[in-house]
């Protein structure tokens, strides 16, 4: 049961990768990108990367049976993911943003 839960992870990690990927290199043919968008999505690779690191060290918590440290490795994992998830969602509402429905000094966005 616990190998196909890991398994799952990497998958879900392998996942995040290709869309993070995607995402940059379309964000990256579009005219007027803001770099700090461009910095987040580099950050969230970084984030990633970390991720990945505890994964595997979750894995030598599990073959240890270190329960402690697998339920705390599996919240910072699950922690980081939401973290992630909060700010992709952000930077969603900020490219639906338009400059031309700026109204009583307030950047009108459009609701999903």
């Amino acid at each position: 049961m616990k190998h196909i839960s890991i398994a799952r992870l990497f998958r879900s990690l392998g996942q995040l990768e290709d869309a993070l990927a995607k995402a940059k290199s379309s964000l990256q043919n579009k005219d007027e990108v803001p770099q700090a968008i461009l910095e987040r999505l580099c950050s969230y690779e970084q984030i990633l990367e970390k991720q990945k690191k505890m994964s595997l060290s979750l894995c030598d918590y599990l073959e240890k049976n270190d329960w402690l440290q697998v339920n705390r490795h599996l919240k910072m994992i699950n922690a980081l993911s939401t973290m992630l998830q909060e700010d992709a969602r952000g930077i969603i509402n900020l490219t639906d943003c338009k400059p031309d429905h700026l109204q009583n000094n307030h950047l009108e966005c459009k609701q999903s």
